[in-house]
């Protein structure tokens, strides 16, 4: 599914557009060439006015009309897509609101370059920037900031962006996809339209898709994404994992509920991906972050669980944002303890004004401080890549600022919570959502099912503290058509449904995460079953899977994530035991890359 469009002709090009040579290794990629215009499109694009999937023509006629205006896409147009136009010598580039579907682009010494696929750059021997390789070893969100990549003078097209570029490449215009309002209390007669439009939601996978395979667990999400399913003829489930896990059993038990198949697919045998499978990655524009999926795509290629025709796989995560669990200030156990017990007692949670410059401070910091600590441990990196500790310290603040300029215009945020949010999930929950769905390209269709423009516009409008927690889910799922699932615990709280009393889950949540951590300490485990990952990287061929990725790499170098993998197989905790060891082998691995891996190009 990777297409490029570049004035440099290269290898096993299918196509011309003037100076443009175009090329693609899937069908999937959907292109107009009608000799005045190329159009590329990649996604879905759904028209909610008409019911529909538009044709290329009715794309191509619908971005002409917001070409030179100040709007992005009528607000009737939703999915998950990027679109690339070129007419008239003006170039036009846009993604969907979260950015699901990346755009890279260079414009520099006389090059153009388009692509969904980074690594087409290894195509025009493009030097790499040490400086983004750097922020990407940085603690979450293991990616560079702002529209940075890896490759020199290429970018990324942030979230939501639209860009126009003239026949040299110069930039003429510029517009984000943003939030119509901001900060809204959620009114009464809302969580009806909320249902609607997730109902409409799932309604346009329904019509697109003779099979949908949808990835559920144990949580909330998954059980609202089910639930918006009116129908649900074409459905089966699956969950990552062992099947005696909380969050499988849970899982079993709502698709046995609705009488829907489901399967657990253990990935204890397959913690991180093969050579072939990394190498896939790359010719098709992917990466890897959340390993298990590996064993997923395996099982169905396996056993054709679903055909690899008109089928589709969902993924039940709901981007964070129906819980507003991306705030920061929130994510840690004692706060979040001390919300629960204030929401028992009727206290009113305090919102910390707007403060830029105090969380660019943290985040610089935070960044800077884990870079320094993996430096310190493995100095070979420093010899690895060419930066002063100056240079980088200005490069990435800078990269910060230019990136929260783009919040700011995006999302308009108001307090310090509307923040924290929007950099988690425009950072690290976007490249997370990103790099699941691009585990299946070149193999299957693949979305964020409630990542759809219309919907993530619809619930950022409200006040996160308006979707925290329980605020939102609990009221939705007293609405008909969901709250048939409340009868079901969640992973978290795994003792009594989740419609029970808001204040007994809040205690029994307590119990459970104060119990885990005193079990934890004494070597026994948690209270209920979880996935238990020290007998995964216990596992020897889990290390030689490891092993085998870092062939050929520095042996000082591949170090770092074979003394994590170590280390965690001991039960060992140290400084990085949050950081993602396949970001670390692929980042390690880049300079290794050619563009023999490339198919198709």
């Amino acid at each position: 599914m990777a297409y490029l469009i570049s004035n440099r002709e290269f290898p096993n090009h299918k196509d011309r557009f003037g100076e443009f040579y175009i090329g693609w290794n899937s069908e999937e990629t959907q292109i107009l060439n009608t000799g005045n215009e190329l159009l590329v499109v990649e996604g879905l694009v759904y028209n909610l006015e008409k019911k529909r999937k538009p044709e290329l023509t009715e794309i191509l006629e619908l971005v002409l009309q917001v070409r030179n205006t100040d709007k992005v896409l009528p607000d009737f147009i939703t999915g998950q897509f990027n679109i690339t136009l070129i007419k008239d010598g003006q170039i036009d580039l846009m993604n969907d609101f979260v950015g699901i579907f990346p755009v890279f682009y260079s414009f520099e010494n006389g090059r153009k370059m388009i692509s969904n696929n980074l690594y087409s750059c290894l195509l025009f021997d493009i030097p790499y920037d040490d400086i983004g390789i750097l922020e990407g070893f940085m603690s979450p969100p293991f990616t560079p900031f702002n529209s940075r990549t890896y490759f020199k003078g290429v970018s990324q097209l942030r979230s939501g962006e639209y860009l126009s570029f003239d026949s040299q490449g110069s930039l003429i215009g510029s517009k984000i996809d943003s939030v119509p309002e901001s900060n809204k209390q959620i009114q009464k007669g809302d969580y009806a339209e909320i249902v609607r439009m997730l109902f409409e939601n799932a309604e346009i996978y329904q019509q697109n898709f003779d099979e949908i395979l949808l990835a559920i667990s144990g949580g909330v999400d998954s059980r609202i994404t089910l639930s918006s399913f009116v129908s649900k003829d074409k459905i089966k489930t699956v969950s990552y994992g062992e099947k005696d896990y909380i969050d499988n059993r849970i899982a079993s038990e709502v698709a046995d509920y609705l009488d829907l198949p489901h399967t657990s697919v253990s990935f204890f045998n397959h913690l991180f991906p093969t050579v072939a499978e990394h190498r896939d990655q790359i010719a098709y524009g992917g990466e890897y972050f959340v390993d298990s999926w590996f064993s997923i795509l395996e099982f169905i290629q396996n056993t054709n669980y679903i055909s690899p025709g008109p089928s589709v796989i969902l993924l039940g995560d709901a981007v964070d944002i129906m819980r507003a669990h991306s705030i920061l200030s929130l994510r840690d156990r004692k706060k979040r303890l001390k919300l629960h017990f204030n929401k028992i007692f009727g206290l009113k949670m305090e919102v910390p004004p707007y403060d830029r410059e105090l969380f660019l401070e943290h985040i610089l910091k935070e960044n800077l401080d884990s870079l320094e600590i993996l430096l310190k441990e493995y100095p070979e990196l420093k010899k690895e890549f060419n930066y002063s500790k100056t240079e980088l310290e200005n490069m990435l603040k800078e990269d910060l600022n230019h990136f929260f300029d783009f919040l700011e215009k995006k999302t308009n945020p108001q307090n310090q919570l509307n923040l924290e949010e929007m950099y988690y999930i425009f950072t690290l929950k976007r490249q997370a959502t990103t790099r699941q769905v691009k585990i299946f390209k070149g193999r299957f269709n693949s979305f964020v099912t409630t990542g759809s423009r219309h919907l993530m516009k619809k619930l950022f409008g409200y006040h996160p503290v308006c979707r925290y927690e329980e605020a939102l889910t609990s009221k939705l799922f007293k609405v008909d058509g969901f709250k048939d699932l409340a009868r079901f615990p969640t992973s978290q709280i795994p003792f009594i449904p989740f419609k029970s009393n808001l204040y007994l889950k809040y205690l029994l949540w307590a119990y459970r995460s104060l119990s885990d951590q005193y079990r934890i300490k004494r070597g026994k485990g948690r209270l209920v079953k979880h996935i238990e990952w020290k007998k995964y990287y216990e596992n020897p061929k889990n290390r030689e899977l490891l092993v085998n990725l870092l062939e050929n790499t520095n042996p000082e170098l591949k170090k770092l994530p074979l003394d994590i993998f170590d280390k965690r197989a001991s039960g060992e905790a140290w400084p990085y035991i949050e950081s993602d060891i396949t970001q670390y082998v692929f980042l390690l691995k880049l300079k290794q890359l050619n563009k023999d891996y490339l198919i198709g190009f």
